[in-house]
């Protein structure tokens, strides 16, 4: 069906999806206090997102849609939030060497849990700067929060 002025009906966006990846990304861009010149998200959403190794089960991704609300969600944060799929060629010399001035989060599938969600998630600024776990999450009135973590915790 068309929308409603004739043209393509606008995509519908999960708000449970979204609120979950806002709450997680955030928690993620929070962990390392610097002001970051650029966030960027891997697109591509991987069952072992929250492990130091490489991506794995990465049978999910965030559409053109949620990537743009997602960024929309995430506005307040001072500097613009990117995706990309692949984030290999961001890891240049002086992503490992120089100063952390990029945050590049990955971000895990959503797992039921009790009450609440879990969500694999981790984080990469450079050189030997990073960390990575599982967050638990729960709805509030206020909508998603991480109220804490599972299993194995990484940083570097």
């Amino acid at each position: 069906g068309d929308g409603p002025a004739g043209g393509p009906a606008e995509p519908q966006l999960d708000e449970t999806r979204l609120g979950i990846y806002e709450s997680t990304a955030r928690e993620l861009v929070g962990v390392e206090k610097f002001e970051w010149k650029k966030i960027v998200i891997v697109s591509k959403l991987c069952a072992n997102a929250g492990g130091a190794e490489g991506p794995e089960g990465c049978d999910d991704a965030l559409s053109a849609a949620e990537q743009d609300d997602l960024a929309r969600r995430l506005g307040d944060l001072g500097t613009k939030v990117t995706f990309v799929e692949d984030p290999t060629p961001l890891y240049d010399d002086a992503w490992m060497t120089g100063p952390p001035e990029t945050l590049v989060l990955r971000l895990g599938t959503i797992t039921e849990r009790g009450d609440g969600v879990e969500v694999g998630g981790s984080y990469g600024c450079g050189g030997r700067c990073g960390g990575g776990t599982t967050y638990l999450l729960e709805q509030t009135a206020d909508g998603w929060e991480v109220v804490g973590t599972t299993g194995t915790a990484w940083i570097a």
